[in-house]
């Protein structure tokens, strides 16, 4: 990497690094209809308060690479780590995650680090992260036309399927907590496996633009008519101008295998076409073969396969 330099996400220069972020914009848009403007702004509000730390990669002053994490209680998160098509073979991502990853152990010994982005640079990735002591995890980013199904059944004979309410948040966590609670998704995000944890994640997803804006007009959550017990969510994300991304969809799994899951997603898919959008997107483990069939069944299409990453300290 000659004439390249690693340094703190912190001391890049604010333009070069934004320039940086325009171009990723431009690429995960084509590649895969979403739109990180708003989640570049936030990111560079939060380089600026010294609220996330990460690392950039410079050539003659110009931004060329960067990456950044966060140490929560129970884990690393590696988020994007990127770099600019002309530096893609200079070993510049292999920099990047090394750096991140000192960064990340200066403070506390690493004991779980996971990494969930989608790779554009997919191959990369995929050789400096093994090499790295990580291992993979296998997803499927899946697409489809938001275009209501006619003739397809609008609701369940079992549940009502309705609207999200404020009220939802505390029985829609427990709801993903017992969904996930013990499975493959769960070896590859340590938020499954607590309460606290799924809390946190279903925070993220309708309190933060990390995964896109909440759209509590086209989420859906189902509710049992006998017991009025919250058993199913299917939580919806504005990942573009037209496109919503279904973020999570969990049912109890004392409901599970009733068609629950499927009026639910059917239901979002609706709202959506109602709502103006014209896409929707979610993302399965490949190892969760039950949910990757009902997507399928369900005109959703592969749109990109990637790989989550894990590591654990002996």
């Amino acid at each position: 990497m000659p004439g390249v330099s690693i340094i703190s996400l912190g001391e890049a220069c604010r333009d070069s690094l934004a320039g940086l972020m325009a171009e990723q914009r431009d690429e995960w848009i084509a590649e895969l209809d979403w739109d990180l403007g708003e989640i570049n702004a936030a990111l560079l509000d939060a380089v600026r308060d010294g609220t996330i730390s990460g690392s950039a990669a410079v050539d003659g002053g110009r931004v060329v690479g960067f990456g950044f994490y966060t140490n929560e209680p129970d884990r690393c998160l590696l988020g994007d780590a990127y770099v600019t098509h002309g530096h893609r073979s200079d070993g510049l991502y292999a920099a990047l995650i090394d750096d991140l990853l000192r960064c990340a152990g200066q403070s506390r010994p690493l004991r779980r680090v996971e990494n969930h982005t989608i790779a554009i640079d997919g191959d990369a990735a995929d050789s400096v992260l093994l090499a790295r002591g990580f291992v993979t995890h296998d997803r499927e980013y899946l697409v489809r036309d938001a275009v209501k199904e006619e003739g397809a059944p609008s609701g369940h004979m079992r549940a009502l399927i309705r609207s999200w309410d404020e009220a939802d948040f505390a029985r829609a966590s427990e709801v993903i907590y017992l969904a996930y609670r013990g499975t493959a998704d769960s070896r590859m995000n340590c938020q499954y496996r607590t309460r606290d944890g799924c809390s946190d994640l279903l925070d993220a997803l309708t309190n933060t633009v990390w995964c896109g804006r909440f759209d509590p007009e086209t989420t859906r959550v189902a509710v049992d008519v006998e017991t009025g017990r919250l058993c199913g969510v299917s939580i919806a994300t504005r990942i573009s101008e037209g496109t919503v991304h279904l973020g999570q969809v969990s049912v109890l799994p004392v409901y599970q295998g009733q068609g629950i899951g499927r009026a639910l997603v059917r239901a979002t898919v609706d709202r959506a076409a109602r709502n103006g959008l014209r896409r929707c997107s979610l993302a399965v483990s490949k190892a969760n073969r039950v949910a990757s069939g009902l997507y399928r069944t369900l005109g959703f299409e592969m749109g990109r396969a990637f790989r989550v990453y894990t590591r654990d300290s002996a």
